[in-house]
Order: C-alpha cells, then sequence, then structure tokens
C-alpha cells in the first residue's frame, strides 16, 4: 500500500515533458513503531529508500515505460507519433543499441509535445514568404518554416530547423571530397573518395559508418607510408587509397574520426523542401516587349519592360546609338549561337537580336540595320516599332501546374532516406497531414540536383520577399523553379527537354540529362 501511494503520488513525472525522467517505479518505506530494533546498527531510513530504490531500478523499464506514457499524452491531442512499423524502421537506421533507439524516440516524442500548440494551431497555414532577409541571418536557412513542414520533421526525429544548406552540408566539408574523376588530386583534402560510373557519395555515406569497410596498409614501396583502402568502391580509381598517413594509429585514428564525421553529414543531410505550387504562378504586372520591324521582320527587341510609355524612349535610343556599327557587339559562341547586342553608353542593353549561326551573319544583319534605322522617324516608312505584351511562360502551360498542389523534394543520399519502405512511410504521412483535395508530389534527388534546386529557390525566396520584388526576374525564378520540379518528375517531358538548356545556362545548373556525358 506504501509504494501504491506512492507511485500515485508522483504519477504526474511520466508525462512530465523534462528530458530525463530517473524512474517510473516509486517507492517508500513505511513508518513501523520500533522499526530501529530491526534496522542495522547506524542505519537510517533514508539508506533503506536508497536500496529500495536501486533494488526498484533492477526491475523498471524505464524508456518503454515512459514512451508508453508519452504515446498516452499524445493520444489525448488525437496524435500518434507513428506506427509500429515506422519504429521498426527507425530502430534499423540507428547504430546503437535498443537502449539508445528508446532515448532517442523519447526525446523525438518530447520535441513534438512541446510544440503541439503550435502544430495543431498553424495545421492549414502557409508558407510565409515575407519573412526572408535574403537568406543573411539564420532564421531564413529554416526550411521547415510551414507548420506541416515542422510537424513531418519532428515525427521522423529530423532537425527542426535547418540553418545550412541541405546540399551545403555536403560540399562544405573541408576533411572530405567527393568526386568522380579518375584519380584524387594529393594534398586537397583529408580523404578524397573519387572513382567513375558511381554515385561516390552514396556509397561512402552507406558503407563508410562502418569500420570494416576500411583497410590500413603500408606502402611496400614506401616504408613509413600507410594508405587507408576503403571498399565500398567500384569502377575505375576505387583500388586507389583515400588516405595516406605516417603510421598505422595515425590511420586508425583518421577512420574513426571519418565515421564520427560521416555520422555528423548523415544527420544534417536529413531533410526537405517544401514549396507550394501556388506560389509559382506569374505575379508581375503587365509588361511588354517593343520591336524594331520591317516589313514583319524582326530586326531588333528590348528588353521586357513595365513602362507603358517606353515607345518614344526607345525610338529615340535607336536613332541615337543604333546607326555607328561601334555601339554593338556580338557574344556568344558556335554552340550556343550568336547575339547582337545594341548598348547604350554605359555598356546595358538597349536591343537585341539572338539566333545567330556566326559572327558574319550577326554583323550582316547589323550593317543592315544601321542604315534602316535612320528611316524610322520618316514619314510613311517600312521600318516601324512595334509593342507588344509580354506573356510569362508560366501562363502558357497547357495542364493546371498551380491549383491544390505540393513538392516536396528530400535528398536521397542519408541512410535513412534509402531504405524504400521509410520513403514510402514518408510520402504516406505527407499525404495524411494535408488536405484530402491537396496533391502531392515527392522527389528524392541526389547531391547535384538538390544543389541547383537549392541555389534557385533561395534567390526565389529572397526576392519574392520584397515589397516590390523585380520583375520579370520573379517570374523567370518561379519558371525555373516550375521546369525543374517538372523534371524531377519526368526527365523526358517535352517542356523540360526544351527549357533545362538554356535555364541551365542562365542560371549556371549542373544538371543534366540522363543520356548526357559527365
Amino acid at each position: 500500500m506504501a509504494n501504491f501511494l506512492a507511485q500515485l503520488t508522483n504519477f504526474y513525472k511520466l508525462f512530465s515533458l523534462k528530458d530525463s525522467v530517473d524512474r517510473t517505479y516509486f517507492n517508500q518505506v513505511p513508518i513501523i513503531p520500533n522499526q530501529e530494533l530491526i534496522m542495522r546498527p547506524g542505519q537510517e531510513v533514508e539508506d533503506l529508500e536508497a536500496e529500495l530504490n536501486t533494488t526498484s531500478l533492477n526491475f523498471d523499464p524505464i524508456t518503454d515505460r515512459r514512451n508508453r506514457a508519452l504515446d498516452h499524452l499524445l493520444a489525448r491531442f488525437g496524435e500518434e507519433f507513428l506506427s509500429g512499423a515506422y519504429n521498426a524502421l527507425m530502430r534499423s537506421g540507428i547504430e546503437e543499441n535498443q537502449q539508445r533507439y528508446e532515448e532517442e524516440l523519447i526525446t523525438a516524442k518530447l520535441r513534438f509535445m512541446r510544440n503541439i500548440v503550435e502544430l495543431g494551431r498553424d495545421r492549414g497555414r502557409g508558407l510565409n514568404y515575407l519573412n526572408f532577409s535574403g537568406g543573411e541571418v539564420e532564421t531564413d536557412r529554416v526550411n521547415h518554416s510551414m507548420a506541416l513542414q515542422k510537424r513531418l520533421a519532428l515525427l521522423f526525429n529530423m532537425k527542426d530547423h535547418q540553418e545550412y544548406s541541405l546540399a551545403g552540408s555536403i560540399h562544405g566539408s573541408e576533411d572530405l571530397s567527393f568526386s568522380k574523376k579518375a584519380k584524387p588530386k594529393a594534398g586537397k583534402s583529408a580523404f578524397t573518395f573519387s572513382v567513375k560510373q558511381q554515385d561516390v557519395l552514396t556509397s561512402v555515406i552507406n558503407d563508410g559508418l562502418r569500420r570494416e569497410s576500411f583497410v590500413v596498409e603500408e606502402n611496400p614501396k614506401k616504408k613509413g607510408t600507410y594508405h587507408i583502402f576503403f571498399k565500398g568502391l567500384r569502377g575505375e580509381g576505387a583500388k586507389d587509397p583515400v588516405f595516406t598517413g605516417t603510421s598505422r594509429d595515425q590511420c586508425d585514428n583518421a577512420i574513426t574520426a571519418l565515421i564520427r564525421k560521416l555520422k555528423e553529414l548523415n544527420s544534417r543531410s536529413e531533410g526537405f523542401l517544401l514549396i507550394e505550387h501556388l506560389l509559382l504562378r506569374p505575379v508581375g504586372s503587365v509588361m511588354h516587349t517593343w520591336f524594331l520591324v520591317k516589313e514583319g521582320r524582326i530586326l531588333l527587341e528590348s528588353q521586357v519592360m513595365e513602362d507603358m510609355e517606353f515607345d518614344h524612349e526607345f525610338q529615340n535610343s535607336l536613332l541615337e546609338r543604333g546607326t555607328d556599327i561601334e555601339n554593338y557587339i556580338t557574344s556568344g559562341s558556335v554552340d550556343e549561337g550568336y547575339t547582337l547586342v545594341l548598348t547604350d553608353e554605359e555598356g546595358s542593353i538597349i536591343a537585341y537580336k539572338d539566333g545567330y549561326i556566326d559572327e558574319t551573319s550577326a554583323e550582316r544583319e547589323r550593317n543592315q540595320i544601321v542604315k534602316l534605322i535612320p528611316h524610322l522617324d520618316k514619314p510613311n516608312s517600312d521600318v516601324i516599332i512595334r509593342k507588344e505584351q509580354h506573356i510569362p511562360k508560366g501562363a502558357l502551360l497547357s495542364d493546371d501546374f498551380y491549383s491544390l498542389q505540393l513538392s516536396v523534394i528530400l535528398p536521397a543520399w542519408p541512410v535513412r532516406f534509402r531504405n524504400e519502405k521509410f520513403r514510402a512511410l514518408f510520402e504516406q504521412m505527407v499525404k495524411l497531414s494535408v488536405p484530402a483535395h491537396t496533391s502531392i508530389s515527392c522527389f528524392w534527388v541526389d547531391l547535384a540536383e538538390m544543389k541547383d534546386f537549392e541555389t534557385v529557390f533561395m534567390d526565389w525566396r529572397a526576392e519574392k520577399a520584397k515589397v516590390r520584388p523585380h520583375q520579370p526576374w520573379l517570374d523567370e525564378l518561379s519558371w525555373c523553379l516550375l521546369v525543374l520540379l517538372k523534371y524531377f518528375a519526368d526527365p523526358n517531358d517535352s517542356l523540360v527537354v526544351k527549357e533545362l538548356p538554356g535555364l541551365r545556362d542562365k542560371h549556371g545548373l549542373s544538371m543534366k540529362f540522363r543520356n548526357e556525358g559527365e
């Protein structure tokens, strides 16, 4: 009865949101008349309580009981921290023992409970894209800035904030180098993994967490030099050492440090980006393009402008600058084609014409334009300026890309994220966490694709946050994100095949089609 009352008195501790609870079974030593007669000399009641608690701990599965108590507390708010199938997946992804896994699970549940008010209140709230400072402050890297994103991150025990780029967490590592070059560059980094015809990063993250994947051998041609070889690589370059040291102990210590680093990179890479398609729709005001035309043939065109009264300014600029061949420049290459550009005194673009196959044809056209421009101010001239309304590419889609659609972009290289069952479970939880009428697409992308997407995404976020965003640049960034999302869904989509090469050059993307060489 004494222990029952102690348990009843302290049971509230099982529902506490404190990080640690030292016991889930509670005891007390009852006060018995003349109990000192049965106690050892010098023994106090406190000593009996300590011994009783020590004995009780041997039969107290603390982590299991607290996990179940927190599950009960979650159920009171209509929440479930995931099924037993998810718990089995999580357990297999942790390198530690069962006790370590259960402690991680308790920590994740506590993080979820501490945010449960916000997660419920803001469940349907979208992205506040105005709350952004151009990536210069820590909060700008908060990928989980929507309640939905934060909820998913907490459910899957990811970081609830990301003050770093997911791709940058790998590229920014000073102690590691990943490449598909035939041979590593000596001395460039502590560990260099390089091999052709293989996803080097995935192999290292997957197999590099195990000590048996590394072999230390002394160089037979040079005494006192030791090499570390990684058994997880295949193909050309796989037999090259990934590290060189002066002693076996140095190599062993380097392997230990590497495994610790890879675990850190694996954890830091677990995150995702979520984008509402509706935010990618064109939002610019009515824009126009002005053309210099002769008998229906376009000779020059201006950049897209918002100024409705640009007609006279464009004509005056052509008359002042367009009659001197020294004001024209030709740029481009044989592969990409050449562009003829008319510039002002500061070198800014007045008008241009692209699509020339070589410089000679561009210069020949330039000479004709120089002769025709003086006819602009003559009556009844067949050389005229024509204005056309600019229609953003995003407004010309044949399908409805924007309505009620969300896309989730996740890195494919972390250990957990490569598990097909984990991916299926994550996608299922995303669908269960959004309204039923919303369409969800999840894309698991490699390092190069994530780097490209993040680069454009952060530029888009910065421009979107401005009260008066620069147009048509914002719509161009939205269009680039749209094409990248379509690329993730189907690289052979006709729109992707048409638009991606130009966007790749304009935005400095490294993304390639599968049939293109390395």
